[in-house]
């Protein structure tokens, strides 16, 4: 038997776990981070040190009275920008605050592991970063390809 429950009660869970220094595993529904992350991915985050969050972290945050995971991919003074990879142009202002957690690791659906703190996952994310004109011709074509 498979039980579902409101977002806001599992982030809830999630918040305390966090505070309390624990990760936490959840699985990924929707797209607003392909190609990195996909829908039915399992994601492991951990709390993070706020003054140490770089460029290219992916982090779950408030906005909006709602709990999102993006990319920082910019900060001004006490400002963070986020996008979702799989965004062409919207981003979301937050506060260093309303910063809840950071990914570690991605856990694919056939089980593959990807660690999101290495060199290797940085360059990619730099590369797909400074394509962001080409994003949608990029992702349509790769949709295309994988169907």
């Amino acid at each position: 038997m498979i039980k579902e429950y409101p977002n806001s009660e599992i982030f809830k869970c999630v918040v305390e776990e966090i505070a309390n220094g624990k990760k936490v595993q959840l699985r990924v529904k929707g797209n607003s981070m392909f190609p990195f992350i996909r829908e039915g991915d399992c994601i492991i985050l951990i709390p993070c040190n706020l003054s140490k969050l770089q460029i290219g972290d992916v982090v779950l945050f408030n906005y909006n009275k709602e709990v999102h995971l993006h990319r920082l991919i910019d900060k001004k003074e006490n400002n963070l920008i986020l996008q979702g990879d799989g965004n062409i142009n919207a981003v979301e202002i937050v506060e260093l605050q309303d910063i809840i957690a950071k990914l570690q690791q991605i856990i694919r659906k056939k089980g593959k592991k990807v660690n999101a703190e290495t060199w290797r996952w940085y360059f990619f994310f730099y590369l797909w970063f400074y394509v962001r004109p080409f994003r949608a011709y990029i992702l349509k074509l790769y949709r295309l390809c994988n169907k």
